[in-house]
């Protein structure tokens, strides 16, 4: 297991994209535990927020965001309050309503969504999010990430080039995923389908923005990770 560093690299890509201050969102424990080990234990990256979407769903762990990021759950306290209530019932054993609970959830989720966007912190996905989470905001494929942004980009290649996140291919830690020196588990080969999608979403708004070989280079990768047709997370 001694090459086995892919959890490393996952912390290193989603870090290596995510502005200061920005709002990562993930999901299922695997994507999240490594990046809350790096923050806890390792001390990386302690201005990004990283919202583990499934937890969300538990009271215990909002508490905790009461204690480690204050701001975040003041600035939606109405949607976080209208959750705990939905979803008391549930927690107690009690009978609840799942709609309501389900409605609360999504309601709480947009909020911290919104309003970290409109504080001005970039908004990262590290799954393909539910629409109700990104309604108004157009997706930009940041190779290991999906950004929310607020707004499409202008017209013609020049817009498409103005708009775009810079990026760069060599920021990134792909090793041992196409190579096969190292063996793929479950969760390493969903990251790679999700990378290759990124990829090739990546590739064509390049195209659209006139960087023709540039989005030839990421559409031949996007094809070496996608060849496996794993699902993506």
């Amino acid at each position: 297991m001694h090459d086995y560093r892919f959890a490393d690299a996952y912390i290193h890509n989603v870090f290596s994209v995510a502005r200061p201050h920005a709002l990562v969102m993930v999901d299922r424990d695997q994507f999240g535990f490594p990046l809350m080990y790096a923050q806890m234990v390792e001390h990386q990256r302690p201005d990004v927020v990283v919202l583990d979407q499934e937890l969300l769903r538990r009271s215990w762990y909002l508490q905790d965001l009461v204690n480690q990021r204050p701001a975040l759950v003041a600035a939606s306290q109405p949607q976080v309050d209208a959750f705990l209530v939905a979803v008391k019932p549930f927690e107690a054993g009690q009978s609840y309503h799942g709609n309501v609970i389900d409605t609360a959830y999504y309601a709480m989720l947009t909020s911290f969504v919104v309003r970290s966007e409109t504080a001005g912190h970039d908004v990262y996905f590290t799954y393909r999010p539910d629409q109700r989470l990104v309604q108004g905001y157009a997706g930009e494929s940041v190779v290991v990430a999906l950004r929310a942004r607020r707004g499409a980009p202008a017209r013609g290649a020049a817009g498409m080039a103005a708009w775009l996140t810079p990026v760069d291919l060599a920021q990134f830690d792909f090793s041992h995923l196409t190579d096969g020196t190292v063996p793929l588990d479950r969760n390493v080969l969903m990251v790679r389908s999700w990378y290759g999608e990124l990829l090739a979403a990546r590739a064509q708004l390049l195209e659209k923005a006139g960087d023709s070989a540039q989005a030839a280079r990421l559409a031949g990768l996007a094809r070496q990770f996608l060849a496996a047709g794993d699902t993506a997370p």
